[in-house]
């Protein structure tokens, strides 16, 4: 199976998979690309069926298929650590990206890690709020709103004593 051929006058950029492969190439292989650290500088690369832009756009094409949700899909590698290749490649959404990131932050409460997106669905506290408890430094159980947090505490103690 070949990519989609392209029509009279148009260019390979247009191809809807080009974006993200000129993205691949730059921030594993230009250490002036803002993102570098985070691939190339890691020592993250492309595999060698993907260093083709045609190639490329045959594999995912052949392998993967079109995006399921057309532009709202997202070309996501299974594995944060792992390289660009075919078996760690696959079509999600920014949701679901999002929350494989490095950088999302993750709580651990009773042996379950979640992150912190999830445990706000969960629980139905506001995403910001448990966000501002991890920056003042509260346990797991009081970001979750499982235990009164340290002004809670205070307020309590205070009211005891009157």
């Amino acid at each position: 199976m070949k990519a989609k051929k392209l029509e009279r006058g148009q260019r390979v950029r247009d191809h809807y998979l080009y974006r993200r492969w000129s993205w691949m190439r730059q921030v594993c292989y230009n250490p002036k690309a803002p993102d570098y650290a985070a691939y190339g500088g890691r020592g993250i690369e492309i595999g060698p069926e993907f260093e083709s832009f045609w190639d490329f756009a045959d594999i995912v094409e052949h392998r993967l298929g079109p995006p399921p949700n057309g532009f709202l899909s997202k070309l996501a590698r299974k594995n944060q650590d792992g390289d660009w290749t075919i078996r760690n490649v696959e079509w999600d959404d920014a949701k679901t990206v999002g929350r494989r990131q490095r950088n999302a932050h993750r709580v651990t409460y009773k042996g379950k890690t979640k992150t912190l997106r999830e445990w706000s669905e969960e629980l139905g506290i506001n995403f910001y709020t448990m966000l501002h408890r991890i920056e003042l430094g509260w346990q797991p159980s009081q970001i979750l709103g499982f235990r009164p947090g340290p002004r809670a505490l205070m307020l309590a103690k205070r009211k005891a004593k009157r």
